[in-house]
């Protein structure tokens, strides 16, 4: 009898344990979209703290040819950078299958200005090809979830960086797709 209530209490502790197990898991996410007169991706790796909170970690690069000031100035440039940040969730549906974060970022990388001829901007000579930039991002994602395994994720960003021979900023907004690792 003794050795029947310590199995079962064993058991108990086993079912209540595996109740308390974390469910939800990391994931990765690529994104391609469009930035200012380009396009860009956004690969990720998220480690997820709660069920839809996660700390990301991943890369963003673009391409672009924007135009500045006038017509006639067409620089083209690229940025790629280390994106690291923090995504807290806002919303979520009753079913678990939509949710809604807000997305906190730092970037560090270039900014590569892929002109063969010298460019001047306000009369400014554009000379450093290659920029170290840094800087921080705001921005929203929108999870649909289809599998347990496999959402589509619409993602829309906002970075402002620093050291910039351009702009400084980069709105990115991307559609894609997240893949769980249960």
């Amino acid at each position: 009898m003794k050795k029947n209530k310590y199995i079962f209490f064993m058991l108990l502790l086993i079912i209540c344990l595996n109740a308390n197990a974390q469910s939800y898991s990391d994931a990765f996410s690529v994104n391609i979209g469009v930035v200012q007169d380009g396009i860009g991706g956004l690969f990720n790796y998220n480690y997820l703290i709660a069920e839809h909170d996660y700390i990301e970690l991943g890369v963003i690069y673009n391409s672009a040819t924007p135009n500045y000031f006038t017509d006639e100035i067409r620089v083209n440039s690229e940025v790629v950078a280390l994106n690291m940040g923090y995504s807290k969730n806002a919303l979520v549906n009753r079913d678990n299958t939509m949710t809604l974060n807000v997305d906190w970022h730092g970037i560090v990388g270039n900014e590569f200005i892929t002109n063969k001829e010298k460019i001047s901007i306000n009369g400014n000579l554009i000379e450093n090809e290659k920029q170290f930039i840094f800087g921080v991002g705001l921005g929203l994602e929108g999870n649909l979830k289809l599998l347990e395994q496999f959402s589509i994720t619409l993602k829309a960003t906002k970075y402002f960086y620093y050291n910039s021979n351009l702009s400084g900023r980069l709105g990115f907004v991307g559609l894609g797709f997240k893949y769980y690792i249960l």
